[in-house]
């Protein structure tokens, strides 16, 4: 599963959720283009609003921080740095349930991330609950608190040295 497909379903999730509720479904694809994926949302009739490009990596934390929430239910995509990016700016996440080990449901809102239906519940529930809305900005920012260049570089460095160590022995 690409994701061009990933973002297809996150759009189709957040048009189905926003049927019936003010507002709007807002997508800003990524700069590497999502651009096709909105389209084919749009050709079968659902609203997807304003779009854009992200623009520059200094822009990231402004957009992270002006979206209500992210939603990135891609399958494959390892630790997950856009959802610990955009939880380190209070912005909660919706993520796959199977794509960062290392953020549970404590943090952010997991789902299946081949499921539309799941997603777009998730959508629903974020706005609608605004104790968990508050929750989750919270326990996102203090989650994310621990993901740092710093202690990513210390583990890095022991489990060099502990393969160093294993290798004289």
């Amino acid at each position: 599963q690409g994701a061009s497909r990933c973002a297809d379903r996150a759009i189709r999730a957040g048009a189905r959720a926003a049927r019936g509720a003010a507002g709007r479904c807002e997508a800003a694809p990524n700069p590497g283009g999502r651009r096709a994926a909105v389209q084919r949302v749009r050709q079968r009739g659902q609203r997807a609003g304003p779009l854009g490009r992200q623009g520059a990596q200094q822009d990231l934390p402004a957009v992270y921080s002006a979206a209500y929430a992210l939603v990135f239910p891609l399958i494959n995509e390892g630790f997950g740095l856009p959802a610990v990016e955009a939880m380190a700016c209070g912005t909660p996440a919706i993520i796959s349930e199977t794509a960062a080990p290392e953020i549970t449901n404590d943090d952010v809102m997991l789902v299946d991330a081949l499921d539309t239906n799941s997603i777009a519940t998730a959508i629903k529930t974020l706005a609608k609950d605004e104790g968990l809305y508050a929750r989750l900005k919270s326990a996102g920012a203090a989650k994310a608190a621990h993901f740092t260049w710093q202690r990513s570089g210390e583990k890095i460095i022991s489990l060099y040295n502990e393969a160093l160590s294993d290798t004289s022995n």
